[in-house]
């Protein structure tokens, strides 16, 4: 997946200012790829450029103008046509993902209460946080996790 996809993911929502898209990021498509602000506005200049998004200025009083993207009818086939390629799962390595593999023979209250920092938690995904959650949950079927199980009922998956 390119950057440009997760920008046309989002304008299909509605049209964004490149501001917009930045926080969209933040705080949602953010968990799945990572853009600082300069990549997102350079890469809105390449689509637009290619005419999947149509930038639109807004005069506003008082406040510099700014400028609203939306999704062509270019970009939506662009997209269309990305999604129907296959995809390559990702990579994923989490020393803490592997501490909860082991939950039955290692001690995981360490890791447990420095998850909730947000340091350390926003570099969890949330694919990677449904994986533990899933995981936690099948624990008790494993030998000998059930003990663990009880002592930390889903303490590392858990969001707060």
């Amino acid at each position: 997946m390119a950057l440009g996809d997760a920008i046309l993911a989002c304008l299909t929502e509605r049209p964004m200012t490149g501001y917009e898209l930045a926080k969209t990021f933040d705080v949602s498509i953010g968990f799945y790829w990572k853009a600082n602000h300069q990549q997102i506005y350079r890469e809105l200049t390449k689509l637009r450029d290619r005419g999947h998004v149509q930038a639109s200025e807004v005069v506003q009083t008082g406040k510099p103008n700014k400028v609203v993207y939306t999704l062509t009818a270019e970009g939506r086939t662009a997209l269309r046509h990305w999604a129907a390629r296959p995809s390559t799962p990702a990579s994923i390595k989490d020393d803490l993902l592997v501490k909860l593999y082991a939950l039955d023979s290692v001690d995981i209250e360490p890791s447990a209460s420095a998850c909730p920092r947000a340091p350390r938690r926003s570099q969890i995904s949330a694919s990677c946080w449904h994986f533990a959650s899933a995981f936690a949950m099948s624990a008790p079927q494993r030998s000998g996790a059930r003990r663990r199980s009880r002592r930390y009922p889903r303490a590392a998956v858990r969001r707060r």
